[in-house]
């Protein structure tokens, strides 16, 4: 009340930032020993707005993927990487105009894996966002190679899934008997006329010689 004269209103507004996480593998199937290369895509989506304070967490996993935390990347220059005892790692970034991606890579333990799916997990979340996660599965398979002297044997076996059981059959040639069978480089035992070797459940890779 009282307004004398005319006055000058100023509103200022803000596009608000919104984001999108993509947590992605570079390939669906894996051999127990190959490397697995991850990639964390961050998108922040509205023109003009900007996130800030992003964290990037790799968290929840399967029991026996470990990463290669020697090999996380950003392709923000200026972002801070923090690795856990745990395995687990963010990346910290101050400000977020429009996307950010992070890649690491990993291996699978044999001695600590208990299923056939490898899951792995990541989220991001800002001063203006909340946390959104995205997740990724894989497979993995096992391979079982096969070697043989003066007799025939089943070709090499590839892509066994976890779990499963497995039968390779050999023969010697005429003229010649079974002196011997190696299993992951240890003798096993061949009674009379068994010209087989099975491996139940599988869950590493194997060689039978």
């Amino acid at each position: 009340s009282g307004i004398t004269e005319d006055q000058d209103i100023r509103v200022e507004t803000k596009n608000i930032p919104s984001l999108v996480i993509t947590k992605k593998s570079d390939k669906d199937i894996y051999n127990v020993n190959d490397d697995i290369l991850y990639t964390i895509t961050v998108k922040q989506l509205v023109e003009g707005a900007e996130a800030t304070n992003v964290i990037i967490t790799d968290k929840d996993f399967t029991k026996g993927l470990e990463f290669d935390l020697s090999t996380i990347s950003c392709s923000i220059k200026d972002a801070v990487i923090k690795t856990n005892d745990d395995g687990t790692f963010t990346v910290s970034i101050s400000k977020l105009e429009d996307e950010t991606t992070v890649t690491v890579k990993g291996k699978i333990n044999t001695k600590t894996l208990k299923e056939a799916d490898i899951k792995n997990k990541a989220s991001v979340v800002s001063n203006q966002t909340k946390e959104i996660t995205s997740e990724v599965t894989g497979k993995v398979t096992y391979t079982i190679t096969t070697k043989v002297i003066n007799g025939t044997i089943s070709e090499k076996v590839m892509s066994i899934p976890f779990g499963e059981s497995r039968t390779v059959t050999y023969s010697p040639k005429n003229g010649y008997r079974i002196a011997s069978v190696t299993v992951d480089g240890q003798a096993v035992e061949v009674t009379g006329n068994e010209y087989s070797y099975t491996f139940s459940s599988i869950d590493d890779n194997h060689d039978i010689a």
